[in-house]
């Protein structure tokens, strides 16, 4: 469990404009968060070889390589291995939840975001896992 650790550094990955300015405002300004924004797979990669977060909020449709392969590529690579990933979807059904789990996120926001809750929520499941 995450519950002693902070949360301080979140990666957004997330390729639609409108929808990264509403969760960077909502991060940053409610919750305190360092937010850096990637609009796709290839630009997560890139910020990971300057830094880590202490989390990943991953868009499960993507443009190129789409959400479950990108944390599929996290999972395999000793040196990300640990961070944990949260999924962002339209789509959350049960069994839809459950396959994004049992490639390692920790959990499952569903979109659209209640602007409100969504720090709550990722700060749940962060120390949750």
């Amino acid at each position: 469990m995450n519950e002693n650790k902070e949360l301080n550094k979140i990666f957004v990955v997330e390729d639609d404009v409108d929808i990264q300015f509403i969760i960077e405002m909502a991060l940053v300004e409610f919750g305190g968060f360092e937010v850096i924004i990637c609009p796709d797979g290839k630009a997560l990669f890139n910020e990971l070889e300057n830094s880590q977060p202490d989390l990943i909020l991953l868009d499960v449709m993507l443009p190129d390589d789409d959400g479950p392969t990108i944390i599929t590529k996290l999972k395999a690579d000793l040196a990300y291995v640990d961070i944990p990933v949260i999924f962002a979807t339209a789509r959350v059904r049960g069994k839809d939840v459950q396959s994004y789990m049992d490639l390692g996120a920790i959990g499952v926001l569903s979109k659209p975001y209640e602007i409100e809750e969504l720090c709550y929520q990722i700060r749940d499941m962060f120390h949750r896992s």
